[in-house]
């Protein structure tokens, strides 16, 4: 006849099994999102970098057309820019 483990070693072998089955299942949905994050994460850098280029630019441009002043960006009033500022 052949050697069996008790019910209850069974059931603690099955219950642990399980448990790690479980785990490996959460761990694999929390790897599948951070994956899904870091492309969001790459598309924002490029995104930020993107209207980094394009404030540049526009600020260039700005520079060719009224000179080197000062633009308030909540009126957008130019006043001319001091040599003390200048100097900073």
């Amino acid at each position: 006849m052949a050697k069996t483990v008790t019910k209850e070693e069974l059931k603690e072998l099955l219950e642990l099994r399980n448990s790690n089955l479980e785990n490996l299942t959460k761990l694999g949905n929390i790897d599948f999102q951070i994956l899904s994050l870091e492309e969001q994460k790459w598309e924002f850098k490029k995104e930020i970098s993107n209207i980094e280029e394009n404030y540049k630019k526009t600020v260039s441009d700005l520079k060719e057309k009224y000179g080197d002043v000062n633009i308030d960006l909540e009126t957008g009033k130019i006043t001319e820019v001091n040599e003390e500022s200048k100097a900073v």
